[in-house]
């Protein structure tokens, strides 16, 4: 370059000595300095140029270089000049130089890539840019040199980074656990990587080439996640060939060749190039999911068989998340999203302001948490679900809750049941006797000053009706009469069964008059009979009324006194309710006193016997005599067989009594006929205890041994109560008897038992028509009426008839029109002591 910038100066000085005959000095000298000053600016570009610029003879020896020539190739610049082409090439051939020149004219540039050698040997790869001027005659050779070092190193740094990218790559493409393949846009398989030929198991020691791999995918059958069937055009590669969106797409595959079932979780995506004008590329990812499939078909069928769905509420952004079977417990629509206030609205009305208390409880204290409550379901059932969950945070805030949500209307339904069950009778659907108890305890601890009243009800013919309609029959007619009270009490009343047939009722009542009204119409629906098994039943309630806390402050005062006012109901007979009182307390003491003083009678030796004649009414002949207790007491007195035999059947004294009786009159009656006085027998009244107590027709033949008398000398009466009880027992019991001689009466005969099943069954000998019946005859019809049944009936089962109760000689007439055969009363004798009967003996012999 210096040189070809030589060359324009010198042309110019030319100029201008061929113009100075025509120009003056002046001239010259301005065209002198404008020369001087482009070699300069030359010789500048020349010196700064950041390639290397050499200028050679046609030698090729240099002539000149500028630094940058001598940084290149590692000489000092008085090094390089004189340096020789050959030297910093020395791969041309003999005669390159010449040859070139010879090739290019001057002015003509031409570029080549060679490779130079520097002062230490290194090759250095180079641009070499290369033209010829003439100076002076002189042709001079100009090359500028680029060194492509630099950008060589980078290029091969930049390969070498394709290189590994390219191998890591291919190791990450045959190592990612997820399946790759890329197929063409005509969907021919171009490659698929381990994990993929994995799934769709490609074996590979097959080593199959990728026309026989493709042949292999595409013989395999596909399925989307409902199990229906897709054909190959139906397949997420050709909809993405059409250029339909698959992202994360579930489908089955089926393997036929491997006879396996691959589920794959699948994106497909078309890829375009706009920057190379190629076909495009159809990219797939695939991952196996079957054991994930498998995993969530058994989870949520897990869910769908407890019935338990999970749930996920996000705190900060107010979503909620329902798994499906969440969504079946409720009844909701999966496709409508869920949100807080739609979950609270499926609540129960009674849970609503609770839940929402709760709530908020929750979220401003979070804690891990378990909640039973009811929801109506979209299709309006009622329904339990168990809530658990717990909290999680992120750097200490609430972030969400996480639990699960269990429908546990089954569970709670049979816990209801076995609480009802635990605390309800089944027979009548009231409470029992400790559920009774505990919610009396109850209301007594919460009373706060209020008052309540307790009646207690008491079906007292039940022991009679039991054994003639079975235990079935009885549990229905219990049912029937608890269903009279249900509906009789007021509401929020309580119904409890205590024991057997007593009912107790715990209701308000605001004053004297509710509570009587409510007494007299329990009394009233059991005026109406109830018709079972054929035969119809009036059964009349005894009912006990007290009042907390007037009549007792305690469960046991209140139990106490309500069942004492219950027991004076059924002793007066026709009134059938009875409020406790002072004064029924004091008689309440004086039957603690006397069931005292009653222990101890027998071994006092305070009981003594009574007879009253048993007379046949045509012949006004003794039949017999009724052997009478009595009692007299060295505190309390004389005391009426009313007041003590009952009390004496409660405790059980009534068995050593009545085994007293027995042996006295039995002893008496030898007594007397060792005195010639012929007393047929003796009729002797037997408790229901004694007569269902250690063989009590072993007693018997024992006594009639002892005083050496035979069966016929005695009577047995008992009442239908005793009879009834237990009816297969009784049954043994009276065979013995009979098979003894003994003969066996009912008492009482008539006493408000309409229920003659049992006369069927029983072998007995006869009936007394009770005196109850002889006060109004023959001045009430009703009676008469009733009395000539009963002895109608009486003469066609060939039963004697004994009617007791006889005053007048207008009931004696009856009786004898109407066909009774024996009579006692005081028209005939009152009883008498053994003395005195021995005198009566002799008077009408």
């Amino acid at each position: 370059m210096i040189a070809v910038d030589n060359e324009e100066a010198n042309q110019l000085k030319t100029a201008a000595l061929s113009e100075s005959a025509a120009s003056d000095e002046a001239v010259l000298n301005s065209l002198a300095s404008r020369a001087q000053q482009l070699e300069q600016r030359l010789s500048a570009v020349f010196a700064a140029s950041a390639d290397a610029v050499m200028v050679m003879d046609e030698s090729g020896a240099i002539v000149d270089a500028n630094d940058a020539a001598s940084a290149l190739y590692g000489y000092t610049k008085p090094e390089l000049i004189g340096k020789s082409l050959q030297a910093l090439n020395p791969t041309l051939p003999v005669g390159f130089l010449q040859n070139w020149l010879a090739e290019h004219a001057p002015g003509e540039v031409e570029v080549a890539r060679a490779v130079n050698v520097d002062q230490s040997g290194r090759e250095l790869q180079v641009d070499v840019h290369t033209s010829s001027v003439v100076v002076n005659g002189r042709r001079l050779l100009v090359t500028v040199v680029r060194d492509l070092s630099p950008d060589l190193s980078r290029e091969a740094a930049h390969r070498q980074r394709l290189n590994d990218s390219e191998g890591r790559f291919s190791a990450l493409f045959e190592l990612i656990d997820k399946g790759v393949m890329v197929h063409t846009a005509d969907l021919s398989l171009q490659s698929i990587n381990a994990a993929g030929r994995n799934i769709f198991c490609i074996d590979e020691k097959q080593a199959l080439s990728m026309e026989e791999q493709d042949r292999f995918i595409r013989s395999c059958e596909f399925y989307d996640q409902d199990g229906r069937y897709l054909d190959w055009q139906q397949s997420p590669f050709s909809k993405a060939q059409r250029g339909e969106p698959v992202e994360s797409e579930l489908i089955g595959v089926y393997i036929p060749q491997k006879s396996a079932f691959r589920w794959v979780n699948i994106s497909v995506l078309l890829r375009r190039d706009t920057q190379v004008d190629q076909s495009p590329l159809i990219l797939t990812l695939f991952s196996d999911v079957t054991d994930l499939k498998r995993d969530s078909e058994f989870f949520a069928q897990t869910q769908a068989l407890a019935q338990v769905g999970c749930w996920e509420y996000d705190v900060r952004a107010r979503r909620i998340f329902w798994t499906p079977e969440l969504y079946r417990t409720f009844g909701a629509d999966e496709s409508v999203p869920i949100t807080i206030e739609t979950a609270f609205a499926y609540s129960h009305p009674a849970e609503v302001d609770s839940l929402q208390r709760w709530w908020q409880t929750i979220l401003a204290l979070p804690e891990p948490f378990e909640r039973e409550m009811r929801i109506i379901s979209a299709s309006g059932d009622t329904r339990w679900i168990r809530i658990v969950g717990r909290p999680q945070d992120r750097r200490g805030t609430l972030w969400r809750f996480l639990g699960t949500c269990q429908d546990v209307t089954a569970s709670k339904t049979r816990e209801e049941q076995l609480t009802r069950q635990v605390q309800f009778d089944t027979t009548t659907g009231f409470l029992n006797h400790d559920s009774g108890n505990k919610l009396l305890q109850s209301r007594i601890e919460q009373a706060d000053g209020a008052g309540f009243c307790v009646l207690k009800i008491d079906f007292d013919r039940f022991t009679v009706i039991r054994p003639l309609l079975g235990e079935s029959l009885v549990e229905q007619l219990l049912n029937a009469c608890a269903k009279r009270v249900r509906n009789a009490i007021p509401l929020g009343a309580h119904c409890i069964r205590m024991v057997g047939d007593d009912f107790l009722i715990l209701a308000d009542a605001e004053d004297d008059k509710a509570l009587q009204d409510l007494a007299d119409q329990l009394s009233a629906i059991f005026q109406r009979p109830f018709e079972f098994a054929e035969e119809s039943f009036v059964v009349q309630p005894a009912i006990g009324v007290a009042r907390f806390p007037l009549d007792g402050d305690s469960v046991e005062m209140l139990l106490k006194n309500v069942d004492a006012a219950m027991s004076e109901a059924r002793a007066r007979g026709r009134k059938t309710w009875q409020s406790f009182s002072p004064g029924l307390a004091l008689k309440m003491r004086h039957r603690l006193t006397l069931e005292a003083q009653l222990r101890k009678a027998l071994e006092r030796e305070e009981f003594h016997l009574a007879y009253q004649p048993k007379v046949h009414l045509r012949t006004g002949h003794l039949t017999g005599v009724e052997v009478l207790l009595r009692w007299k007491n060295r505190l309390l007195g004389e005391i009426s067989p009313d007041s003590f035999i009952e009390t004496a059947e409660a405790t059980g004294d009534i068995v050593p009594i009545g085994a007293f009786v027995l042996n006295q009159a039995l002893a008496q009656l030898t007594r007397w006929r060792s005195r010639g006085l012929m007393v047929p027998h003796v009729a002797v009244n037997v408790s229901f205890r004694q007569f269902l107590s250690n063989r009590f027709d072993q007693l018997v033949a024992q006594l009639l041994k002892t005083h050496g008398l035979d069966g016929s000398c005695l009577e047995v009466e008992m009442t239908e109560r005793a009879l009834i009880m237990d009816i297969d027992e009784t049954q043994v019991t009276l065979s013995a008897l009979r098979a003894q001689g003994v003969r066996v009466i009912i008492d009482d005969f008539g006493e408000g038992y309409s229920a003659l099943g049992y006369l069927r069954r029983l072998q007995l000998d006869g009936i007394k028509i009770s005196h109850h019946f002889m006060r109004e005859i023959p001045a009430s019809s009703t009676d008469r009426i009733l009395c000539e049944a009963i002895i109608a009936m009486a003469r066609n089962l060939n039963l004697s008839v004994v009617a007791e109760g006889v005053e007048t000689s207008a009931q004696a007439d009856f009786l004898l029109r109407a066909g009774a055969d024996i009579a006692q009363g005081f028209m005939f004798s009152a009883p008498l002591d053994a003395d005195a009967l021995g005198e009566f003996l002799l008077m009408c012999s």
